[in-house]
């Protein structure tokens, strides 16, 4: 019996090294399916030009690999991919004279890094590379309005879809990607190298089997520039910190929140906070604990940053404040040290 059990152990350890090597392949698969879509929409003429279906096209190809219970899946759809864009006729871009910050961000040293690549394909991705599209890209144009954005006008926004299936839900994070990839100003100063971030969110985003690990997904990925500026708020952070502010406003200093001003005071009194009331924890979960548990979530580009944004919903609930029995810990005369 004893022995029964240590090759049970012993199968089921084996089968876990299989799934899990599997998955990794898998992600490597959609990681250079997302590059080369991404690198094809923005530089091929066949595609730039908008005369395709290029959303469906990935789904397709995306689906087709997931459910492929083999390997190698990926090759197939690549060559699907460059059928359809065909030949690139654009003439050669030069650069002539260009400052070495203009080309930090532009980095395609994966294409000859790739094992899933043929030798053509890598051929054809440098050949796209020098030479681009150089008219108006139906993806990616000046913003008429902010001539230091760019404007997606014909991006479908799939606004049906409160909860995408996982093949839309891949597309979300490849046009993010992608779009970050070539025309995110500050991609280098991200602190990682962009490409790992793909390796990194293709599995969250295929594990995220509900309506909050999704939105748990999309504020991680908007996080991951290191930016204020992108981000998903406020709709998919309530979704899982709560939308109800507390009855007071409270500064964060230390992993604690300080009472400045009392906002209601009725709501308030069953609790007895005041202003200079420290609060360490609501129901047992200490504020440096929802802290930390918050900063992968939060697009900022240092820690402080993070806090500052993060204090709009730091003390939220999923009841609203007339309806709430929570467990406030906290002092309740200031305590200073000189």
């Amino acid at each position: 019996m004893k022995n029964y059990y240590i090759l049970l152990l012993m199968s089921l350890a084996f089968l876990s090294i299989k799934v899990h090597a599997q998955s990794r392949y898998k992600t490597r698969e959609l990681s250079i399916l997302a590059k080369t879509w991404g690198h094809l929409k923005y530089h091929h003429p066949g595609i730039a030009t908008g005369k395709h279906n290029w959303d469906s096209i990935l789904i397709s190809s995306i689906d087709n690999i997931l459910i492929s219970k083999k390997s190698g899946q990926v090759k197939t759809e690549l060559c699907r991919l460059f059928k359809i864009a065909g030949e690139n006729n654009a003439t050669e871009l030069i650069a002539k004279n260009m400052h070495s910050i203009s080309l930090k961000n532009y980095d395609n040293s994966w294409i000859g890094k790739s094992r899933i690549l043929s030798d053509e394909q890598k051929r054809l991705l440098i050949f796209n590379t020098e030479h681009p599209y150089n008219g108006l890209n139906f993806y990616a144009q000046a913003d008429p309005d902010n001539d230091s954005t760019v404007f997606t006008p014909n991006e479908k926004q799939y606004t049906e879809m409160r909860y995408p299936d996982v093949n839309y839900r891949l597309l979300g994070l490849f046009r993010f990607w992608n779009v970050i990839n070539y025309y995110y100003p500050y991609k280098y100063a991200i602190g990682k190298p962009w490409h790992s971030v793909l390796h990194e969110m293709i599995p969250i985003m295929i594990k995220a089997t509900d309506t909050l690990s999704y939105h748990r997904a999309l504020a991680k990925m908007s996080a991951t520039i290191n930016d204020s500026h992108g981000s998903v708020w406020p709709s998919v952070f309530t979704s899982f910190t709560g939308k109800y502010s507390p009855p007071f406003n409270f500064a964060l200093i230390d992993g604690k929140a300080v009472v400045n001003k009392i906002v209601d005071s009725s709501l308030c009194s069953g609790s007895n906070i005041q202003v200079g009331s420290v609060i360490y924890a609501i129901d047992g979960i200490s504020i440096k604990r929802r802290i930390s548990e918050n900063l992968a979530y939060v697009p900022a580009s240092n820690y402080g940053g993070k806090i500052k944004t993060m204090h709009a919903f730091m003390l939220n609930t999923f009841t609203n404040a007339s309806q709430q029995s929570l467990e406030w810990t906290y002092l309740q005369t200031p305590q200073f040290t000189f």
